[in-house]
């Protein structure tokens, strides 16, 4: 016997299962694309605050503000520029 279309009981189950799928992954790439615009944000902030420091100077500089060294303050550079 061939089963009939319908009856493998889980076609809609996967469709449905994978619009969440894509519904999780959307909502954490907005969250990623926010998180992206503030270290953006952040990295021209030091540009216009240390313009004499030369990239390889900044970037430790921003991958510790970035990364959360919990000795570097949360928000250092707020009300500055």
């Amino acid at each position: 016997m061939h089963p009939q279309v319908g009856q493998f009981g889980g076609i809609a189950d996967e469709i449905d299962g994978l619009k969440r799928d894509k519904n999780v992954l959307m909502v954490e790439l907005v969250r990623l694309r926010q998180q992206q615009a503030q270290s953006d944000h952040t990295v021209r902030q030091l540009q216009v605050l240390f313009p004499c420091l030369s990239r390889r100077y900044r970037a430790p500089i921003c991958r510790r503000m970035v990364c959360g060294d919990e000795n570097f303050p949360k928000r250092p550079f707020v009300g500055l520029v």
